[in-house]
């Protein structure tokens, strides 16, 4: 029963392991972004995030994985096509197994008038048009590295 309530999930469900890696995701992800569930497991989860987000992303992560809880956190993530939805994130922390449990849901749509009235909707979509990196593979993406060394110090 608690698998058939991970896969017709609504919303995004995913185990992340203390390394920034996907360890587990349901269907909804691919739903959402397009990508495959073995393709967002490939590289860190920071490669999906919009590289303006990235830097409060791992500050929210870092909280988390030391015991805090992330409530109604939101940033964008790319989707397969380039374009970036927002997300906003509900996550715990199980030190013991070195996971962390979230649940996202896509409110890009929902949010939407009032992200074009504090004009973060057109600089997404903008940046999105323009940035050769978020139309690029992760594994050749240098914040790999960069983001991996930085979640495990935390």
């Amino acid at each position: 029963m608690d698998n058939r309530f991970f896969t017709v999930s609504i919303d995004m469900l995913c185990f992340l392991d203390f390394n920034a890696y996907f360890r587990k995701l349901n269907p909804a992800w691919e739903r959402a972004l397009g990508f495959t569930l073995a393709e967002l497991m490939s590289c860190p989860f920071i490669e999906f995030v919009h590289p303006d987000d990235r830097e409060r992303t791992v500050g929210q992560n870092r909280t988390v994985r030391t015991g805090g809880q992330a409530l109604g956190f939101e940033n964008r993530y790319r989707c397969k096509d380039g374009s970036y939805r927002w997300l906003r994130w509900n996550a715990a922390t199980d030190s013991d197994e070195g996971l962390l449990y979230s649940v996202a849901r896509d409110v890009t749509e929902t949010s939407r008038p009032q992200r074009s009235a504090s004009g973060w909707w057109p600089s997404c979509r903008q940046h999105s048009l323009k940035c050769a990196h978020c139309a690029s593979s992760c594994r050749s993406a240098p914040t790999a590295n960069a983001f991996a060394t930085t979640a495990t110090i935390g």
